[in-house]
């Protein structure tokens, strides 16, 4: 439902503005609108003051300054308007809403404080008679006017969208710049701070825009609702696509829909801590949850050396051993589905999976979903994208996802600025509240004070518990600002433990949390020296900023910025 200020009751008896709200306020496609009613103008254009009925602000879409008449009849004669059945003699609405929209503008562009793309913006104004069918006089265009007639046919939300889409067809000539996705939330909020600030420290809780993200990011893309269909008629296929596609909500959502079709299932992938938070999700479906190491271990039956273990043990010693005891008990599943597969392309695993799949890979039921391009994060192979075609001597077929349901079209773009990558066919969903920024350091003690003034920043708007840091090492600039800001500790994020039972601002490192998502996420300690090399700078950082949900925050060496950026 829209947010109005005054948030309660109209502090008016006209009918007709409140009709306005109960139409908006009622309407469940006005989620996250604004609307100011009667807001005063003190610097009219036009005369000493002013007063606008209704600013309606639809996200990714424009303004329109709307002009509610609530007489129940209104005539014209030689441009005069006449109201009521005195017919007293009144403004011309048109020219009011016309008049009081520019001032609206003036208002707002003159404001130090004013959204930096605020000329993009789609601003219109309208005119509403309720009460009162009305004749087109030839001097506005029909889509500025919603009378009793329209009202009674569609939705009042329907015509305050047609506006805006109305006036971008119109000025798009002359004014190529207008774009609908400036009235982004960012950009609302901006707007809001200035013309009535106590709106906007009410603007989204933390709770709101959890139930608000998962909303959006749930809702299949027809890219993946394909992916679903071809699912249920093919019995194998590789599924690619950049970070923000949906490949982990895909082969979640393929390995219940085998469940209940009465195949044991087995889901793997890499990251333990990625396994870690699906168990908590969806651990009770009742398929296998487990990271390829966990399913060698579960197998062998053999426990990890002290010390953590190394390469050599996790593979070789625990793949063969897992390998021989396979051979020798009758273990197998109907459906394997392996997500993060680029991390895992080797001809031993694929071996191992041949074995454990009832029908082996050319006969048996699997999908595996992979980012060959952006996030191998460990180089098993240099031909991780052709050694699955290679172990089974046939093509396989593979689709690819280009549809971002993740990220915001701001983190993407900033996304882009760094990383060279494709671009994805489509960014779904809208801006958050505050844009991604980045700052540079030369010092550890530069970097604290920049990370000290981005978390004041951000704990205006989010909540704590909303913010992640992410690193590449684990002793890095948090472990320095934890010993000087002790009031605001950041706690490492304890993956197999609920979230909720936890407090942040959270710390992990960003080979952990891949695969992962969270609200507000900040990377730092972006450095060269704690890189092996570009490749892994690229790839470390391109999985870092996929990961944010809301917005991103980039800490940036001097030197290792310039390297990103290209120069020498």
């Amino acid at each position: 439902m829209a947010h109005f200020s005054p948030a309660l009751n109209l502090d008016t008896k006209n009918r007709g503005e409140i009709g306005f709200f109960k139409r908006l306020k009622n309407d469940p496609s006005t989620e996250n609108w604004w609307v100011l009613h009667s807001y005063y103008l003190s610097d009219h254009i036009k005369q000493k003051e002013g007063e606008i009925d209704f600013i309606v602000f639809i996200p990714n879409k424009g303004i329109v300054v709307v002009e509610v008449k609530s007489s129940n009849q209104i005539k014209v004669k030689s441009g005069d308007y006449f109201y009521g059945k005195s017919e007293t003699l009144g403004r011309n609405p048109f020219k009011q809403s016309h008049d009081n929209m520019w001032t609206l503008i003036n208002k707002i562009k003159d404001n130090n404080a004013a959204p930096k793309n605020f000329k993009n913006m789609v601003i219109t104004h309208a005119v509403v008679t309720p009460k009162t069918k009305f004749t087109n006089t030839g001097e506005y265009e029909d889509w500025k006017l919603c009378d009793a007639d329209l009202l009674n046919k569609k939705p009042l939300s329907d015509f305050l969208k047609e506006a805006t889409e109305k006036q971008l067809e119109k000025e798009s000539k002359d004014r190529t710049y207008l774009s609908p996705d400036a009235c982004n939330v960012a950009n609302i909020r901006q707007c809001l701070k200035i013309l009535r600030p106590e709106a906007e420290s009410s603007y989204e809780s933390f709770e709101e825009r959890t139930t608000r993200i998962s909303n959006e990011i749930e809702e299949f893309t027809p890219e993946q609702l394909s992916v679903l269909s071809s699912a249920n008629k093919s019995e194998h296929f590789l599924i690619t696509g950049p970070a923000g596609t949906g490949k982990t909500t895909l082969a979640i959502e393929i390995a219940s829909r085998s469940i209940k079709e009465g195949d044991r299932t087995l889901y793997i992938c890499y990251n333990e801590n990625l396994k870690s938070n699906l168990k908590n999700m969806y651990g009770e479906i009742g398929f296998d949850i487990k990271t390829f190491h966990g399913t060698l271990l579960d197998i062998a039956q053999i426990t990890v050396p002290s010390g953590g273990g190394d390469d050599e043990f996790f593979n070789n010693t625990l793949l063969n051993q897992a390998y021989e005891k396979l051979n020798s008990e009758d273990l197998y599943y109907d459906h394997i589905i392996v997500d993060e597969f680029q991390d895992l392309a080797r001809e031993e695993v694929l071996i191992f999976i041949d074995r454990l799949l009832s029908g082996g890979l050319r006969g048996g039921k699997w999908k595996f979903f992979a980012d060959f391009k952006n996030q191998t994060l460990y180089d098993f192979t240099e031909n991780a994208e052709n050694i699955l075609r290679e172990f089974i001597g046939l093509p396989t077929f593979t689709y690819q996802l280009g549809v971002n349901c993740r990220n915001t079209p701001s983190t993407v773009d900033f996304l882009e600025d760094h990383i060279d990558i494709e671009p994805y066919y489509e960014v779904r969903r809208l801006d958050g509240e505050l844009f991604p920024s980045r700052k540079t350091y030369k010092t550890m003690p530069d970097q604290i004070e920049n990370l000290k003034k981005n978390l004041d920043n951000l704990l205006k708007v989010y909540d704590k518990d909303e913010i992640l840091i992410l690193s590449p090492i684990t002793n890095g600039v948090v472990e320095l600002f934890n010993e000087k800001y002790k009031n605001l500790k950041i706690n490492n994020l304890d993956h197999k433990s609920n979230i909720k039972n936890q407090s942040g601002p959270f710390f992990s490192t960003i080979k952990s949390f891949k695969g992962l998502e969270f609200h507000t996420v900040i990377i730092v300690d972006i450095d060269f020296d704690n890189f092996i090399n570009n490749k892994d700078l690229d790839r470390q950082l391109y999985t870092a900023i996929s990961r944010a949900l809301e917005t991103v925050s980039l800490h940036v060496e001097d030197s290792t910025l310039k390297l990103l950026q290209g120069d020498s």
